[in-house]
């Protein structure tokens, strides 16, 4: 920080210490031969010039540095810090909403973590919360017939996790004395073509119906060749805008997104859409 109080000229606090601040400051850089006479109107000329070029670079370098400093970036440098993060800014947000939520410090790894994250995604489009398994202990393991636990192999639609009751799956709750993991339903035998562990996999609920809700122009000649367009209050307009500005695809892409982003370091992970997963 520099010296306090700061010359007219000088830059501002966040730059740093001040490398010179007057003229004798420069004269001190000097040669000795050159600083000698006291009566040297070039060479003082020269040392006033020097200062003036070297407060200028602080100021500059000073602003440089805030654009690309979270905390005191503003408008589009704080959007450009913001997507180094990951972090993108909504349109109309502002910069301390923008700032906080680049600060904001994630809660991290865990599965807890994860799905919370992942439903917060979901949210806007479906109730149904995602489920969460792991490759080690949610797979399917085939017994010989004498063991009390079992995976389910079907063509059900229903989603039943497998009877493992250390696992604490939510359909076990009762044998374990009410308790259980919540959002943990494999909803089946799951099948890897490994035996690698370091595998978690994320269950969600069918989002097609996200892709069903625009208005398609069609290539038959329907009513004169006409294409009405409506808010979708009325019953008379063929085709209504889209009030979801959201894909399939978007909503895919943002959950890969977050988790790729808080996942542990090493750990591999895998998205399924599951049209067993219902309200």
């Amino acid at each position: 920080m520099p010296i306090l109080p700061l010359p007219p000229d000088a830059t501002a606090l966040g730059a740093g210490d001040l490398s010179v601040v007057t003229d004798d400051d420069v004269k001190q850089l000097l040669p000795a031969f050159v600083r000698q006479s006291d009566d040297a109107p070039v060479r003082d000329a020269i040392a006033a010039a020097l200062r003036v070029i070297v407060l200028e670079y602080g100021r500059r370098a000073e602003r440089a540095a805030a654009r690309v400093d979270v905390l005191r970036a503003e408008d589009d440098d704080l959007i450009g810090v913001g997507q180094d993060h990951d972090v993108f800014a909504s349109d109309g947000e502002s910069n301390d909403s923008l700032r906080s939520r680049i600060l904001d410090v994630r809660a991290l790894v865990t599965p807890t973590a994860i799905m919370a994250a992942v439903n917060s995604i979901l949210a806007p489009h479906t109730s149904v919360l995602a489920q969460y398994g792991e490759r080690v202990q949610d797979a399917w393991f085939v017994g010989d017939g004498t063991s009390d636990w079992h995976s389910f192999v079907w063509d059900s639609t229903s989603s039943m996790s497998p009877y493992y009751p250390d696992r604490f799956y939510e359909d076990d709750a009762t044998e374990n004395g009410g308790r259980f993991r919540p959002q943990s339903n494999p909803g089946g035998a799951r099948v890897f073509n490994d035996v690698i562990g370091r595998l978690f996999y994320i269950r969600i609920p069918a989002l097609s119906g996200l892709d069903d809700g625009g208005a398609f122009a069609s290539g038959v000649d329907l009513l004169n060749g006409r294409f009405y367009v409506g808010d979708g209050s009325s019953a008379d307009v063929s085709n209504a805008i889209r009030s979801v500005p959201a894909t399939a695809r978007t909503v895919f892409d943002a959950i890969v997104s977050t988790v790729n982003r808080i996942k542990g370091h090493g750990i591999r992970w895998a998205l399924f859409e599951d049209p067993k997963l219902k309200e």
